[in-house]
């Protein structure tokens, strides 16, 4: 950003008389002086979509309904996509409830992701699509797996073996709003196309990669 300060200085002559009543000529001239300054961006722009993405993912794993909720902007909205149900939200303050089981789709009102919380992330690839610095479109590809819905913790042992958890493929499609320093959401597609029961999980030692003996997971 630029900014841009002139002076300018009269030009022209100047004709006083003295006391002798002789005729004094003073010339002057134009002086004109030009301070330019530039502001650069206190933040890496890039660096804030990516955080914000983050952010938002391990939002949605820890059930953390205050921070969503503060993610997106006042006339966000929410698309789904978990056949075969489909729709939309248009409140940011209720769309946390998506994500905590709490949002019912259809008949019956079954939920699309009646993931219990908190859970974990795996599998996870990402990309920044597009960013002019005023908005930006991130999408993505990941797990979300956690404790079986339908394996409550007092479930006798075959019912539940040992290691039981239930993961979610879930593709998003995030469009983003610079307002202020932040990036809001402006609009999120997500895609559930797979979930199942996995037992028993494994991880990687970092916790970065799930595998299922039981199922293929998709990629």
């Amino acid at each position: 950003m630029v900014f841009a300060s002139t002076t300018a200085y009269e030009s022209g002559l100047r004709t006083t008389l003295t006391s002798t009543s002789t005729a004094t000529s003073v010339s002057t001239i134009t002086a004109t002086t030009t301070q330019t300054t530039t502001v650069t961006a206190g933040i890496d722009l890039t660096t804030a979509l990516t955080d914000a993405y983050l952010f938002h993912i391990f939002d949605i794993a820890s059930g953390d309904a205050i921070a969503l909720a503060a993610q997106y902007e006042t006339n966000a909205t929410l698309l789904y996509d978990c056949a075969p149900y489909h729709g939309s939200l248009n409140d940011s303050a209720y769309m946390p409830k998506f994500y905590e089981g709490e949002f019912y789709v259809g008949e019956n009102n079954p939920t699309c992701f009646p993931l219990k919380i908190p859970s974990g992330v795996a599998n996870q690839t990402y990309a920044i699509m597009s960013n002019d610095g005023k908005a930006a479109n991130v999408t993505s590809h990941l797990l979300f797996y956690g404790n079986d819905p339908e394996c409550p913790a007092y479930a006798i042992s075959f019912q539940c073996p040992s290691g039981t958890a239930y993961y979610y493929v879930m593709g998003f499609n995030i469009s983003y709003v610079l307002q202020g320093d932040h990036w809001l959401i402006s609009t999120e597609s997500v895609t559930i196309s797979n979930f199942e029961r996995c037992v028993p999980v494994s991880l990687s030692p970092d916790g970065s990669i799930l595998t299922c003996p039981t199922y293929q997971i998709p990629s």
